[in-house]
């Protein structure tokens, strides 16, 4: 029986490690996008759902659904 993903929320001092293994799990580079990532969530001039916004629009645009 294969394995579930565990999707559940990080602790606050390990958003990096949980970040990278969900972007590997997706296919994205974890280096790349887990920069892109990391700086839309700390960019302290953008709103939350500008924040929401950019995510989503990075994810969508480089992941394909199979």
């Amino acid at each position: 029986m294969a394995a579930e993903a565990d999707n559940s929320l990080p602790e606050e001092n390990d958003f990096e490690g949980w970040l990278c293994a969900r972007l590997s799990e997706i296919g994205l580079d974890e280096e790349v996008f887990g920069s892109y990532v990391k700086g839309l969530m700390d960019a302290e001039d953008s709103s939350d759902e500008e924040r929401k916004e950019g995510l989503e629009a990075i994810l969508v645009g480089n992941t394909v659904l199979v």
